[in-house]
């Protein structure tokens, strides 16, 4: 019969072994989004990945109209109508920049 201290051990051995396995199943997508400046995060579910354009940050949507681009008889000039701005890397804390 198994003790909870040798249940635990296994588990532990188990969950380990899975991770690993994981970890070189995904090695090859990991690298070549870590190679294109992504994030990347392993969900709580096994065996999934999931991949993020930090860039993304960097898109908001306009202010001024709203996010609505204006009208097609009078766009937005702040967003010349696209109802989305790029914002500067500098808008960000711990970018770096000063």
């Amino acid at each position: 019969m198994l003790t909870n201290s040798s249940e635990g051990s296994i588990r532990r051995a188990l969950r380990q072994l899975i991770n690993r396995w994981e970890d070189w199943l995904f090695a090859a997508d990991d690298a070549a989004a870590k190679n294109r400046g992504w994030q990347v995060c392993r969900p709580p579910s096994r065996f999934a990945r999931a991949y993020r354009d930090p860039r993304w940050d960097l898109i908001s949507a306009c202010e001024a109209c709203g996010g609505d681009g204006g009208s097609a008889i009078q766009p937005c000039e702040a967003c010349q109508g696209r109802g989305t701005i790029r914002l500067d890397r500098a808008d960000f804390p711990g970018n770096g920049a000063s």
